[in-house]
């Protein structure tokens, strides 16, 4: 599915742009996960009418500047490519091609100690990218895509930043009246990677049990229904064998923190973490194995911004919920299964 609606025309950006006082404005670029397509505008709308409608904010690529040599900007909407050049000639030749024409998307910095933004071509999906990140283009080279040169300059000192938002979109399984919250989280995450389409009474069939109910070998105890004075749940181990035996590639990051989580979601996996029911006060047990958090809940990461993580819910459904409440819950065990 290509998210075409909602692009406006390079004349639309030039009305909603935020310049800086040193006549330099930052190109935003985002990502659209179904397509495979990365888009680069100026205008804060357009940025954040995509974001609504699903692409994933990655960040500004690099500053532009005000004015200069204009690059135009072309879509198709056959393959939902947008096309960016500085050469009038190539973009008269594409736009009798089918190719729309949205007009200026930016401008080019034509001083001295600009900096190189490389355009690229791979002729496997039939898709231009461009970056100035040295790094991203030598790996991406390395895949097929072929280096065309320099397609315009940034201005000095123009660096990639980073969004520190990111959000997956993981859809909710629902563990309804059954204690299957980790089972649930974990099929959140292997439904969102593509591992299986299983439901959840289906997808527990494959479930490791722990014979001698220790939850670091197995699942301990009844999962069908909450059982007082009984532990029910399982630890991150037999979360891991749970996905490899369903074809999944998941990895045990305990001990990582929520750095570990965020880099991971930063490269699109979703994180299944341990953290207490509905973010209260742990309550503690001792077993004959170790001591238990009585309160426990198992619940899928998918997302964070500034302040907060996006937490996928079996129970309360998907919802952003502040950072220090987040963390409070998760550093109780620290636990944490990367769903890859």
């Amino acid at each position: 599915m290509l998210f075409a609606i909602g692009i406006q025309t390079g004349h639309a950006q030039a009305e909603e742009v935020a310049t800086t006082s040193t006549g330099s404005i930052p190109m935003y670029r985002l990502f659209n996960k179904y397509s495979g397509e990365h888009l680069y505008t100026r205008s804060t709308g357009e940025r954040d009418n995509l974001k609504r409608v699903g692409w994933n904010y990655e960040g500004v690529a690099w500053q532009a500047p005000t004015s200069g040599s204009p690059v135009y900007r072309l879509y198709n909407r056959y393959n939902g490519e947008h096309f960016y050049t500085i050469d009038a000639g190539e973009r008269d030749k594409i736009s009798h091609t089918g190719w729309t024409y949205e007009g200026i998307a930016f401008y080019s910095y034509s001083g001295a100690n600009g900096v190189p933004v490389t355009r690229l071509y791979s002729k496997k999906v039939n898709w231009h990218h461009y970056t100035l990140d040295n790094n991203e283009k030598n790996i991406i080279s390395k895949q097929g895509w072929k280096i065309e040169g320099v397609g315009w300059y940034a201005m000095p000192n123009s660096a990639p930043t980073p969004s520190e938002e990111k959000l997956l979109n993981v859809p909710v399984v629902w563990q309804g009246n059954t204690m299957l919250c980790e089972g649930a989280s974990l099929l959140q995450g292997l439904r969102y990677k593509g591992v299986t389409n299983q439901d959840l009474l289906t997808f527990v069939n494959s479930m490791p049990r722990a014979n001698d109910n220790n939850p670091y070998h197995g699942y301990s105890g009844e999962w069908r229904h909450n059982v007082s004075g009984t532990y029910q749940g399982m630890m991150a181990d037999p979360v891991v064998q749970w996905a490899k035996k369903v074809g999944g590639n998941t990895a045990n990051i305990s001990g990582k923190g929520t750095a570990g989580i965020k880099n991971e979601i930063r490269k699109g996996n979703p994180v299944v973490t341990w953290i207490t029911y509905n973010y209260a006060s742990p309550q503690f047990k001792q077993m004959p194995w170790g001591r238990a958090v009585w309160n426990g809940h198992v619940v899928l990461v998918d997302g964070f911004k500034n302040g907060a993580y996006h937490v996928v819910d079996p129970v309360f459904g998907a919802k952003w919920i502040n950072a220090s409440t987040y963390e409070n819950a998760f550093n109780v065990t620290g636990m944490a299964v990367a769903v890859r």
